[in-house]
């Protein structure tokens, strides 16, 4: 409004003086010194005009000024309190306020540090609406943030929740635990030839566990193909997600520790080969002390990973192994993880196929 009235003053001054000009003659035409003098003349007076209406705009500008701080000021005290400040800036600015965001508009425009605002630090009412539209706008920039991790999160969760749908990896259940030492069976049948001398020189035979051991690995051998039936069908049931995740991580352990057994004995017979063929063969005694060692290695392997399993934590203390087990029975974080990469694959894809759509389609 006031460079509208500055503008409206110099066009005035501008057109009485082409005025003069035009209605003069030529003998009338003022001096070089005469035309600077009515500039500066016209130039002071809108400085004058200037100064004047800047004046009014201010003394309008305190008015309006003091009748808000009234307005805001209901106990009459001469400053504006925190609750104050609230009510106030509520009731001009239409708007909902709460006493953390009042809090901080009173701790930007209280320069005094009294709690209160005075009517020289209550600014004008502009730089208050502001001020607390920028207050408002991160509020809101920070709930939109808190909404889409809340969102995301929400996504995450039904992933996973469907995850654990799909795969059993809740904590084991009493009967888990149980069957989870079920797999043992096999590297136990497996090694009790290694462990037939230690059975007979501890005479052994009458304890009822080696009787059922006996029995039962009399029976794996009567069975054709036992081995390998016991492989694809502990392959298979690794694949069975549904079945808890100790069960599954335990059929994998017996399974490696089945095929480490055959190492022992493949060495055994090559160094009884070599040995045979030099005319020197192995002593019997160091034969018989290389099976024990191996039976005992594998008893107390099994013992731990049986102990382990009955208490629902999983054999993870193996060296190698471990490690390999993991990357057949994943567990969720890791599943989630191969989701997540298979959906990123498939999203490159998709792009790749769209931008060789677009190649081809300019072509």
């Amino acid at each position: 409004m006031l460079g509208s009235r500055i503008i409206t003053g110099k066009e005035n001054g501008k057109n009485d003086f082409l005025r003069q000009l035009r209605n003069s003659n030529n003998d009338d035409l003022p001096t070089v010194s005469t035309l600077a003098a009515n500039l500066k003349a016209t130039a002071a007076k809108l400085r004058a005009e200037a100064a004047e209406l800047e004046a009014a705009e201010k003394r309008l500008m305190v008015e309006k000024l003091s009748e808000i701080f009234d307005s805001f000021d209901t106990n009459k005290d001469g400053k504006i309190s925190l609750e104050e400040l609230k009510d106030g800036l509520t009731k001009l600015l239409s708007s909902s306020i709460n006493e953390e965001q009042a809090k901080k508009i009173m701790d930007q425009f209280d320069t005094s540090g009294d709690g209160a605002l005075q009517l020289e630090e209550f600014q004008a009412i502009e730089v208050f609406s502001m001020k607390f539209e920028s207050i408002l706008r991160e509020e809101r920039r920070i709930a939109e943030e808190a909404a889409a991790k809340a969102a995301l999160a929400k996504v995450e969760a039904e992933k996973a929740e469907a995850i654990t749908k799909l795969i059993n990896n809740r904590p084991p259940s009493a009967l888990d635990r149980s069957i989870s030492i079920l797999p043992f069976l096999l590297p136990l049948l497996d090694a009790l030839p290694f462990g037939k001398t230690l059975i007979d020189n501890f005479q052994l035979q009458g304890n009822p566990l080696i009787e059922f051991s006996s029995y039962l690995f009399l029976l794996y051998q009567n069975i054709p193909f036992a081995g390998l039936i016991a492989f694809i069908l502990f392959n298979l049931l690794t694949n069975n997600l549904q079945l808890n995740r100790l069960v599954r991580y335990n059929i994998q352990l017996a399974i490696y520790l089945d095929i480490v057994l055959v190492f022992p004995g493949i060495f055994g017979a090559i160094a009884d080969a070599v040995t045979k063929s030099l005319g020197t063969p192995i002593p019997q005694q160091i034969t018989d002390g290389s099976s024990a060692a191996t039976f005992i290695i594998f008893a107390i392997t099994l013992f731990y990973a049986t102990i382990s399993s009955l208490l629902g934590k999983e054999p993870d203390k193996l060296p190698y192994i471990n490690d390999r087990i993991r990357e057949r029975v994943p567990s969720t974080e890791e599943f989630q993880r191969m989701y997540q990469n298979y959906e990123e694959l498939m999203q490159q894809r998709e792009k790749d196929k769209k931008e060789r759509d677009e190649k081809n389609n300019k072509k």
